[in-house]
């Protein structure tokens, strides 16, 4: 990956065996827990391999002064002390309760439990002047729309709105792939093409898969 920037940065550990400890999802879990007013702050990012396999998810957390290696980094408690210790970030109770009940339903397993859990940080969140424009927000839109497809009845357009309202809140990339599958269960093809077109490609296996999903899509529209 290029260099973050900003001047602090912190670099999540995408090798194999991080990945498999579940590192992708810290990606998310420390940008929910940065407050909107800090994320010019400091930069998360994915890269390689920080030598310290057996013992991740690994991070290393840089600043001007400072760079240092954190393992075994699994849930936002952790990631909200890190980004205290290191950063001198502290999330605010309200950002730390609903990172907690998003980490919460996933662990649920009714869907509508999940979804009512989710469905009461959106509306905490999008309520609050502080954080209606959060990546947090976002986050937790993304998961109720992915809720909302994995139905038995799914709710294509719902989710597809979900995922709208999040890239409204905040660039968030789990929302635009959604928001392709979902305009794609409605049958707007069209959309759909649009949403993937705004992909992420910062991996070559990114770039490999956007370019995929492009041909299908236009070979489906015709």
């Amino acid at each position: 990956n290029s260099p973050p920037p900003s001047r602090n940065a912190i670099k999540i550990c995408t090798h194999k065996n991080c990945r498999k400890q579940g590192s992708k999802s810290l990606v998310e879990i420390f940008k929910d827990l940065i407050p909107p007013n800090d994320e010019s702050f400091v930069t998360v990012y994915t890269g390689g391999c920080l030598t310290k396999c057996g013992n991740g998810p690994n991070i290393s957390v840089s600043t001007p002064t400072s760079d240092v290696e954190y393992g075994s980094v699994t849930d936002s408690t952790t990631a909200s002390a890190i980004l205290e210790i290191a950063l001198d970030i502290d999330t605010p109770p309200q950002l730390l309760a609903a990172v907690w009940d998003m980490e919460a339903a996933v662990k649920e397993s009714r869907l509508d439990n999940r979804l009512a859990i989710i469905s009461s940080v959106i509306e905490r969140l999008a309520s609050s002047e502080d954080f209606s424009s959060s990546h947090a927000l976002a986050s937790a839109l993304a998961t109720r729309a992915e809720i909302r497809l994995s139905a038995s009845s799914s709710n294509a357009n719902g989710a597809a709105e979900d995922c709208r309202r999040a890239c409204r809140a905040f660039p968030h990339q789990r929302a635009l792939r959604l928001l392709a599958r979902a305009e794609e269960m409605a049958g707007n093809y069209s959309a759909a093409l649009e949403a993937t077109q705004k992909w992420d490609t910062s991996t070559p296996s990114d770039e490999l898969k956007l370019k995929s999903e492009i041909e299908r899509l236009k070979n489906i529209i015709g």
